[in-house]
This record gives structure tokens, sequence and C-alpha cells, in this order.
């Protein structure tokens, strides 16, 4: 009887995300023969950023009170990323994009099983690159180097399908008592990061 599949909540610009991400690469890769199927479940931490994306700066500066609130904060999480082996690049990502799309072009790559790369891609453009995954263009871009057809995710993701699904799924995360990502549950339950890894 195989297990059901492991379901992480993520976005794609929560820098812990990132940091979970890179664990269960190395966990995944570490198994080699004995895959676990990973249902990535959209989250989205600044709903209401316009579709543009904002400055990211004036941005976080607002949100935590300060430059130099969100600085001490950016400082803590890049040093943690360090420790596991994950580059944090805060000062090259000039735009906090609004992460719709790139949560539907993750349900778009499931079908083709390039979800997990995608994911990856998704981490490497807006933490290291600077990219604004936000773009439908840079999302085309991510799916090539992933040997997806970034021409077809182009035209679905200029299209209206699957807007109101996943809009609709990442408000069930926040029913379901979801308030933070990473978060990573397994049937009915809830389980912490170390019992996710562990699945691996």
């Amino acid at each position: 009887m195989s297990q059901p599949a492991l379901q992480v909540w993520f976005d794609p610009v929560c820098p812990w995300c990132f940091i979970g991400y890179s664990r269960l690469y190395r966990a995944r890769t570490a198994i080699g023969a004995r895959p676990v199927t990973i249902d990535w479940r959209p989250f989205q931490l600044s709903p209401n950023v316009s579709s543009q994306g904002v400055p990211r700066d004036a941005y976080f500066a607002e949100k935590f009170g300060g430059a130099d609130r969100a600085a001490a904060a950016w400082a803590r999480v890049s040093a943690a990323g360090t420790a596991d082996g994950v580059v944090i690049a805060f000062d090259n990502m000039p735009v906090e994009p609004n992460t719709l799309n790139a949560h539907r072009a993750v349900r778009y790559a499931k079908a083709s099983g390039h979800d997990f790369a995608f994911v990856g891609g998704l981490f490497v453009g807006h933490f290291q690159r600077g990219q604004n995954i936000g773009s439908i263009d840079t999302l085309a871009g991510i799916a090539n180097e992933v040997g997806m057809k970034s021409a077809e995710l182009h035209t679905f993701l200029k299209s209206t399908d699957d807007v109101e699904a996943t809009q609709e799924e990442a408000l069930r995360s926040r029913q379901l008592g979801i308030n933070s990502v990473p978060s990573y549950g397994l049937g009915d339950h809830l389980i912490s990061a170390e019992q996710a890894i562990k699945l691996f």
C-alpha cells in the first residue's frame, strides 16, 4: 500500500520555504530509488501585492516598522540560510511580486512531472537572481530551464485558466489553520519539518 503524498504549503517568496526546499532536495536526492510524492500547495504571504509587484525595500520597511528592523530580520534569515548551505541575496531582490501566477505555474508543471524542479527554479530566480517571479515572461523562462514547454506555459498563464481554483486552494490553506509556511501535511494531519524529512 503506497503512502499518501507529502503536502507542502509554501510561497516562493518565503525564504524559510527556500531553506525547507533545500532540505527536501537533499533528502530526496539521497534516497534515489524510493521517491516520495510531493503535492505543492499554494499559500500567499502577500496576496494583495499588485500583479506587477512592488518595490521590495519600501514594502518591507512598512511591514516591519522601519528599514532597520527589516534589515535585521533579513540578516537573521540570511545567516540561517548560509548555515544550511542556501545563498539568499536579499540585496539583489528589487521587487516583491504577487505569486498567484507562480503558484498556477507550479500546478501546471505537475502534469508533466516538472513541479519539483520548477519550484526550485522559482526560489533561485527570486532569492539569487533577483527576478520578478510574478512576471509571466520570467516564469516561462524558468520553465524552459527545467525542460518544460515554455511557450505552452506562457499561453496558459496569459489565460484565466486555473486562476479561481488556485485562489480557492490558497484560501483553504488558511481555513485549515495554516498561517505560516513552510507547513507540511500527510493525509489529514499536519506534521513537522523533521517528520517530513524522515519520509524520504
